[in-house]
């Protein structure tokens, strides 16, 4: 694969995924206007797109166009957006992953028509998600680093993203509310992704569960910090507290927020 060129690599990644692509150059900016509009996976308009651009690297568009969204794990500058996304949700499905040159990786999931959210960082340190308007770099291009490898040993040979499962989708769409700007830190993780991934002490669970619930709900629809609270409880606990007491807590604080 590393013999081929750029345009061998953007035709065989169309062919192989279906794909649209365009020509982003060694900065990961498109090589052309309107890429999103100029996409595509036939073989003659990709020759059109990459014949001007010789160092060019294939760029996948994410979100409905080619429906799918993409978790771009970072590891590099002591930020490891691997361990980020481990810390928020450990039973991902096996699905399409391409490892970058600098040691992370990109995680393909089917997401349709849906337009999920892009963010940098929002969701955690290291964790970018590259859906709606955004796009990734694909297997088989060279950037200055390294090569975009397609991971075999994850999936096989069959390239067919795994469908998103819904409690990641709950968490990109918590961590990235519409319309409302978020002040990051020094990674651009927001007050709510820090919120989310915050390890809760022993002995004020009942009480941060409380507050960061009453939180949750002057953003979110009862039903998604229903399932929040009870994440937070399992992942961010050391002993966690009886489901029923979770449920009791959220009945309490929503209550509360409905008087208001």
């Amino acid at each position: 694969m590393s013999d081929m060129t750029p345009l061998e690599v953007a035709l065989m990644v169309a062919e192989i995924t279906g794909y649209c692509v365009f020509p982003s150059n060694q900065q990961k900016k498109p090589c052309v206007k309107d890429p999103f509009g100029k996409a595509t996976n036939e073989q003659e308009g990709i020759q059109l797109l990459f014949k001007n651009f010789p160092k060019a690297m294939t760029a996948i568009p994410t979100g409905p166009i080619n429906g799918v969204t993409v978790v771009d794990l970072d590891v590099k500058g002591g930020v490891n957006g691997i361990e980020s996304l481990r810390g928020l949700i450990d039973d991902l499905p096996p699905t399409m992953v391409v490892r970058t040159p600098s040691g992370g990786m990109h995680l393909y999931f089917r997401t349709g028509s849906e337009a999920v959210p892009s963010s940098v960082g929002k969701l955690g340190p290291g964790i970018d998600i590259r859906g709606s308007g955004s796009n990734a770099i694909s297997f088989g291009s060279t950037a200055e680093t390294g090569m975009y490898r397609w991971d075999h040993g994850v999936s096989g040979f069959t390239w067919r993203p795994a469908p998103m499962p819904s409690n990641l989708k709950r968490l990109i769409y918590a961590a990235t509310p519409s319309g409302r700007t978020q002040t990051g830190n020094r990674y651009g993780c927001s007050d709510v992704s820090k919120r989310l991934i915050d390890p809760i002490v022993t002995g004020q669970r009942n009480n941060e569960l409380a507050s960061r619930i009453g939180y949750l709900l002057k953003t979110y629809p009862p039903k998604e910090v229903h399932y929040l609270a009870h994440h937070m409880n399992n992942t961010l606990t050391t002993t966690p507290l009886e489901s029923r007491e979770v449920d009791q807590i959220f009945c309490s604080i929503l209550k509360r927020e409905l008087r208001k």
